[in-house]
């Protein structure tokens, strides 16, 4: 009885591997960072498909846009089937469902911004969550963080590459950081979502565990910094 047990237990664990390694698509960038202008623009994101078709679902799970950038005709996400403005999914939360999208392609959303009416500058996200809607393990997220209107991106550009690991994410007492020790990376920056400095600290060797115990609870920036003070990669995470 216990051998049957046992071998059940074996079987259950291979069967949630199979399924975990069967991912189907590939964030390349978990933040992708953009200096809006007053003019229509799209911010494609950086989802790859696998070897077969994918059917999508997906929400927005997080977001501080001010109110005129919320406001109908200002954001809005765009999937392959349809456009819908960030009024509508946040902070509804409600879930999209997409066909399927063909082998191989190399995008699944778009951020749609029009920011000429709106007053608000500053630096603002808007984080989604992917799901192969036939495989329940197939998940991960995006956050678009946006500056307009002259604030400082204070990042060095473009799309950052998921070579970092930032775990456990919310977290309570302890932040982990991993990352290449050849990054060269020597500093970590946790902000606040206004840009305020909260607290600084040295690494090296590719790895460090922050303190954040004394930090209130809310959504903050890690920015890891090379010797020259270049920001080489921003990483988001909550505490709770």
């Amino acid at each position: 009885m216990k051998k049957s047990i046992i071998l059940s237990f074996i079987c259950f664990i291979c069967l949630v591997a199979s399924e975990i390694k069967a991912q189907s698509f590939t964030v390349l960038a978990d933040t992708i960072f953009y200096a809006a202008t007053p003019t229509a623009e799209t911010i494609f994101d950086t989802v790859s498909t696998g070897s077969s078709a994918v059917p999508y679902s997906w929400k927005v799970i997080d977001c501080n846009f001010p109110a005129d950038w919320l406001s109908p005709g200002a954001s809005g996400f765009c999937d392959h089937d349809l456009c819908r403005t960030l009024y509508s999914l946040w902070p509804s939360g409600i879930t999209c469902n997409t066909t399927p999208y063909d082998t191989g392609s190399t995008w699944v959303l778009d951020l749609a911004l029009d920011l000429g009416p709106a007053s608000t500058t500053g630096c603002f996200y808007v984080t989604v969550r992917l799901n192969n809607t036939s495989i329940p393990t197939d998940v991960d997220t995006e956050t678009w963080y946006v500056c307009y209107a002259g604030a400082a991106l204070d990042v060095s550009g473009g799309k950052v590459k998921k070579e970092i690991s930032l775990f456990p994410n919310p977290a309570n007492d302890i932040l982990n950081t991993l990352f290449d020790p050849n990054s060269g990376i020597c500093k970590l920056e946790i902000i606040d979502v206004s840009g305020k400095l909260i607290h600084a600290q040295s690494c090296s060797n590719g790895n460090a565990k922050i303190s954040i115990l004394d930090i209130p609870q809310g959504v903050y920036f890690i920015r890891f910094v090379n010797s020259e003070g270049a920001v080489i990669a921003v990483r988001r995470f909550i505490k709770n």
